[in-house]
């Protein structure tokens, strides 16, 4: 997560560590989670007050950003919950979570 550049950094790790994409942002992106049933990256973007869904191709080599959906205040930290399919989001300035 690049946050003072306000993109997502996507890193392949094998045979040697290479940037794939750079993924841009708006707000301050912060937290990460990942949902590897539906290939989507649940981003927090703090200065806006959004979470931001990015769907990842088969071969995770295209990222298509979609619509941000509304958070609480100041979006910090972010978690998938597979069993039940849910985002959980943790919500700094108003100590809340958000599903």
């Amino acid at each position: 997560m690049d946050t003072r550049g306000q993109r997502l950094l996507i890193y392949r790790p094998a045979p040697r560590l290479r940037r794939v994409a750079a993924v841009p942002l708006e707000g301050t992106p912060y937290g990460l989670a990942y949902d590897p049933n539906q290939n989507l990256i649940w981003v927090t973007n703090y200065n806006t007050d959004q979470v931001t869904p990015i769907q990842a191709d088969g071969d995770a080599t295209n990222f298509t950003v979609l619509p941000s959906l509304s958070g609480g205040d100041g979006p910090w930290g972010v978690a998938y919950d597979p069993v039940h399919n849910y985002v959980y989001v943790a919500n700094s300035l108003d100590s809340s979570v958000s599903v």
